[in-house]
């Protein structure tokens, strides 16, 4: 059982958006994009205590633009659900879904919140489902035939009930979420999720010292009743052991019980003294049922020679304890236990890259176990082509405005990327197996970006950059978010723009046409109109004479550095350029073929800038990428 979507209303960032969910999610975005609200609105739908804030009870600030006039709704539905489940939320499964929200009312200082069940349904029909006899059913079914459902005439209410869920299952168009207000989750009642879901948040700064003993409340407590309990089960001879102490004390109970008689005999005959004669006293022992606990496992941690608790430890080794219960978690089989969903606020906080990949492993196989993990990340490590449609990317445009949720599947990106380049359909394994070498983790920063610039290779970023740098522009540049990334040639670029695209990231795409290579005309003309067509260029000039701009492109009739180095020459002299070029590569070391290193190129660029040197099109490149225009 897991949550396939979660629809989050007038809750903090979010106004109203829907976000869908895999075994495995993985949000990501820039600071203040809305990411940790979404695990605070899973927070408060199941009703996590110990935080910051009281999910029970939301103040002010909850309400998105403290809007405190509509209400805060925070809806789950639930797939995939065992058949205990269905049998016991029947009236509200339909579809083979079970629809759960956490809603709450302003009342003037603060607003409490209330778990309620939804169910697909026609309104018209809720009165027949909530009938208590089978006179009101029928009468209500009877007021429903003179309608437009097409029923048939009333048998029974068990065949009556059946023909308007038939009804419903057959006619979802005509349905709509109907709530109820039976209490599902975290509050003192029902609890009707609990035995199917166990939800455990790890926020950023969860306090491991809080976590050393297996508390009920504590993350760790819940993950250890997942691991250490799942080893070592205490049930059944704790239940023998109470059957056992229960006889005994049964049998001292009834050799006691004379005693208890003799005083009740006494008694009843000082109060017919008192009352009346048919007044009596009589005693009995208060039935005691033992009770027996598993006991509470406690962690001492060691490090070297030095054993302690884990209070005595850093940041990065709380942290490292903390989460490899999940990597446990991830071998031993939960068969019969609620599933688990895992909330992870970063968990690559205080871990070196090659920890925090290793984690990002283990979260992924800790949901390919049966376990449900959803994580907010800063890092490129936990995103890869493999698990490319468990990305979320959130943004929000400006400051005013709500977060939104985008989200890319492979079927679509494999579905455009054959629109462009005009070819047959390839199958998905395919796409993604491509795509497992092209996304690594540096080219993964494209998922951070607010606005992202691909260029073909690391020579163009290198030129780029350092103009920026030198001239001013790269301020700005990183005010707007926007974030430079070399793809490996156009091809590649062809797949992240579309990727990027398809996360609705604005996408300007810098690439040089290569028309004096004959050798692979064809090749080059088939990308280079694949990537105008991203671009919405309408002409579609696969090899102009000259460099070409648009919103979304920049395209040179040649290499950039061919045009850069032109235009140095022009502004500073051929002896001066060369001059520049010979102190370039005596600072990176007299290597040979130096041309497109990264290094080589920042030190040109930085001389010739500081000889007072001009290049029109990367001036006009970077001002084309810093404009309103895309």
């Amino acid at each position: 059982m897991r949550i396939s979507t979660l629809r989050i209303e007038n809750y903090r960032a979010f106004e109203d958006e829907t976000i869908d969910f895999g075994q495995f999610t993985c949000l990501v975005g820039m600071n203040g994009a809305g990411k940790s609200t979404v695990l605070n609105a899973l927070n408060t739908l199941f009703q996590e205590k110990g935080g910051a804030t009281d999910p029970a009870r939301l103040a002010e600030e909850d309400f998105h633009k403290r809007n405190v006039d509509r209400r805060i709704a925070i809806t789950a539905t639930f797939v995939d659900l065992p058949p205990e489940a269905v049998e016991e939320l029947k009236d509200y499964v339909r579809e083979e879904q079970l629809v759960v929200s956490a809603v709450a009312l302003w009342d003037g200082s603060g607003a409490d919140v209330q778990q309620v069940g939804s169910r697909l349904g026609v309104i018209r029909f809720a009165p027949c489902f909530k009938a208590a006899s089978a006179r009101e059913c029928k009468a209500e079914y009877e007021g429903l035939l003179g309608e437009d459902f097409d029923l048939p005439k009333w048998k029974s209410q068990t065949a009556a009930i059946e023909v308007l869920r038939e009804f419903e299952r057959q006619n979802s168009d005509q349905c709509q979420l109907i709530e109820s207000q039976d209490t599902f989750y975290g509050i003192a009642g029902s609890s009707r999720l609990k035995k199917y879901v166990q939800w455990v948040y790890v926020p950023a700064v969860k306090d491991a010292r809080d976590e050393q003993a297996e508390t009920k409340d504590g993350a760790l407590g819940r993950l250890l009743a997942r691991t250490v309990r799942l080893s070592a089960n205490f049930q059944a001879p704790l239940d023998e052991l109470r059957g056992r102490v229960q006889g005994e004390l049964d049998e001292i109970f009834r050799e006691s019980q004379k005693q208890l008689d003799a005083v009740a005999e006494a008694l009843t005959a000082r109060l017919t003294e008192w009352s009346h004669e048919d007044a009596s006293v009589s005693l009995g022992w208060e039935p005691t049922n033992p009770t027996f606990r598993p006991p509470n496992a406690r962690a001492l941690v060691a490090e070297g020679e030095f054993q302690g608790s884990i209070a005595r430890f850093g940041h990065g080794f709380q942290r490292a304890y903390l989460l490899t219960l999940l990597q446990e978690l991830a071998g031993k089989p939960s068969s019969g236990a609620p599933t688990l969903i895992l909330g992870c606020e970063e968990p690559e906080l205080y871990q070196h890259p090659p920890q925090a990949r290793h984690m990002a492993e283990v979260l992924r196989n800790l949901s390919e176990s049966g376990s449900q993990v959803i994580a907010t990340t800063h890092s490129p490590l936990f995103v890869s082509a493999e698990y490319f449609e468990s990305v979320r990317v959130m943004r929000r445009l400006n400051r005013s405005s709500p977060a939104r949720v985008s989200a890319y599947t492979f079927s679509a990106y494999a579905e455009r990327y054959f629109e462009v380049l005009a070819h047959r359909p390839m199958k998905n394994s395919a796409a993604e197996s491509t795509l497992g070498e092209l996304l690594r983790p540096e080219l993964n920063e494209l998922f951070f970006a607010r606005k992202l610039v691909l260029v073909e290779g690391t020579e163009d970023r290198a030129y780029l950059l350092t103009w920026a740098h030198q001239t001013g522009f790269a301020v700005e540049m990183r005010r707007r978010g926007i974030d430079i990334v070399a793809a490996g040639g156009k091809s590649n670029s062809i797949r992240l723009a579309l990727i990027a695209q398809g996360l609705e990231i604005p996408t300007h795409i810098v690439f040089d046409s290569d028309s004096n290579d004959d050798r692979h005309r064809n090749e080059h003309e088939r990308d280079n109109l694949a990537l105008l067509r991203l671009a919405g260029d309408a002409e579609r000039i696969a090899f102009p004479e000259w460099a070409r701009w648009g919103p979304l492109f920049s395209q040179w009739p040649c290499e950039l550095r061919d045009l850069v180095l032109a235009e140095l020459e022009e502004s500073l002299g051929h002896e001066s350029l060369e001059k520049m070029k010979e102190s370039a590569r005596t600072a990176c070391g007299m290597w040979p073929r130096l041309e497109k290193n990264s290094r080589y190129i920042q030190e040109l660029i930085t001389l010739s800038v500081a000889a007072g040197a001009k290049s029109a099109t990367l001036t006009q490149l970077c001002g084309q990428i810093v404009s309103d225009a895309w």
